[in-house]
């Protein structure tokens, strides 16, 4: 089922909100959004580095972002965001899903898309969230129970009559669905609404907080009311993933890019960069609220909102030169996950292990120079692909097309559907240990 179609089933599964006074009015609307990229960066946790036992995240949003946080001013450069509607040039990311091989070895699993809604309580006493706001939900590095997870839940879809299998905070492993590989799996992390009116805290969490004993009751020293931010995000396995799948109740086949293969640590980090007249003008919509909205269907929404530009908006920055020579695992498997995220099993306890793997060395930046393209769709990963007897220089699309990946998705040269630099065999090569490269700093096209 392609993401469009899951989309439009989703819209119109929630009934809309009864008229209400302006002071109980509840209701939400929501943003789509395709993907941007893949990388081991978060400018919220590590600004200005990458940690070695930084994990691969799934970015989505406005495509100047980089391993630098950037500022409010900064976020509207953006040429364009993979938000539908084009006024939200705020970043979200989460870390990637991926598929354990039975030998061991990793895949990314088949992204399907996202979707951001934004809940209302409260319309008289919501505001937007604050110009560069940014805050975690979740907790990356241990899988302790506690506030920072009150809003991590993960579900498993089969379709034609399989239904739906609330998970909680457990991946869809056998030892939680019983029922086979899922057709879909969704992950969705809500991050609290009400804040002290700060953009950050030290844990990037305590500036927010959870409402008390209902939406609309808050601690008075967090007296600033916010939508309540929900991010889910669906995955799918390839059909030669299905294949593989092993049904025993101890078999792991999933894991987060972090190397848990229970679920626990899932978490998502977001960075404001709404155009606030246009999120302060949906949040006061009754329109937009009682008819549970989405993308065009939202008066504010409608001068900005632009399927093909999400869909074609490419990234416009350096990436990590690691894991060329298996294209982050889709040209071939991986046989660690990138950095130093050993596997995480039940058994290795709640706190993660950061050992890094054997030669691990910490990579340098280079232009991408070839593209992945996601099935039935029209967004690309920005990749560095060290290409087998690779020709000097940059690879051309013919050149490029000859090499299938591990689950059957294509390639395709970057220079060919992105505007930005492309890098160049040499640029890769050269590039792999930080200590040594040329470029040991991530550069974004207008910064």
């Amino acid at each position: 089922m392609l993401l469009w179609s899951i989309l439009a089933i989703l819209a119109t599964a929630a009934p809309a909100a009864a008229q209400t006074p302006l002071e109980q009015l509840s209701g939400q609307f929501a943003v789509d959004l395709t993907g941007l990229l893949n990388q081991r960066i978060d400018p919220i946790i590590d600004p200005g580095n990458v940690k070695d036992n930084g994990h691969l995240h799934t970015i989505f949003g406005a495509n100047n972002f980089g391993n630098k946080l950037n500022t409010f001013a900064q976020m509207q450069k953006a040429t364009c965001t993979t938000a539908v509607v084009q006024a939200d040039k705020s970043n979200y990311w989460i870390p990637s899903l991926m598929f354990v091989n039975p030998d061991g070895t990793y895949e990314p699993t088949w992204f399907q898309g996202s979707r951001a809604y934004y809940m209302v309580t409260n319309l008289t006493q919501t505001e937007p969230f604050p110009e560069g706001l940014r805050m975690i939900s979740g907790t990356a590095a241990s899988r302790l129970p506690g506030p920072k997870t009150h809003g991590i839940h993960i579900d498993s879809t089969i379709f034609n009559g399989g239904g739906n299998k609330a998970l909680g905070l457990n991946l869809p492993n056998p030892k939680y669905e019983d029922r086979g590989p899922p057709d879909q799996i969704k992950l969705k992390i809500q991050f609290p609404g009400c804040g002290t009116g700060a953009l950050d805290s030290p844990d990037h969490f305590s500036h927010m907080a959870w409402p008390l004993n209902g939406a609309n009751q808050f601690d008075p020293q967090f007296g600033f009311k916010y939508p309540t931010l929900q991010l889910e995000v669906y995955w799918a396995l390839h059909y030669t993933q299905r294949d593989k799948w092993r049904r025993g109740v101890n078999d792991i086949n999933l894991a987060f890019a972090n190397g848990d293969t229970v679920g626990a640590s899932l978490h998502a980090d977001f960075v404001n960069g709404w155009d606030t007249n246009v999120l302060r003008d949906a949040i006061k919509s009754k329109t937009c609220l009682e008819s549970d909205s989405t993308n065009q269907n939202c008066p504010a929404f409608k001068p900005t909102a632009n399927y093909e530009t999400a869909r074609t908006c490419r990234y416009a920055g350096m990436v990590l030169d690691e894991n060329s020579s298996e294209g982050l695992g889709y040209f071939k498997p991986l046989k660690n996950l990138p950095g130093c995220n050993p596997r995480w099993d039940a058994s290795a306890g709640t706190t993660k292990p950061t050992a890094c793997p054997a030669g691990y060395v910490k990579p340098g930046w280079t232009w991408p120079n070839v593209a992945w393209r996601a099935p039935y769709e029209n967004w690309f990963w920005a990749l560095a692909v060290d290409f087998p007897n690779a020709p000097s220089g940059y690879p051309s699309d013919s050149w490029v097309s000859q090499f299938s990946t591990t689950i059957g998705q294509r390639f395709a040269a970057w220079g060919s559907i992105a505007k930005t630099p492309a890098g160049s065999t040499e640029d890769i090569r050269n590039n792999k240990n930080l200590a040594t490269a040329p470029n040991k700093e991530q550069k974004i096209v207008g910064l």
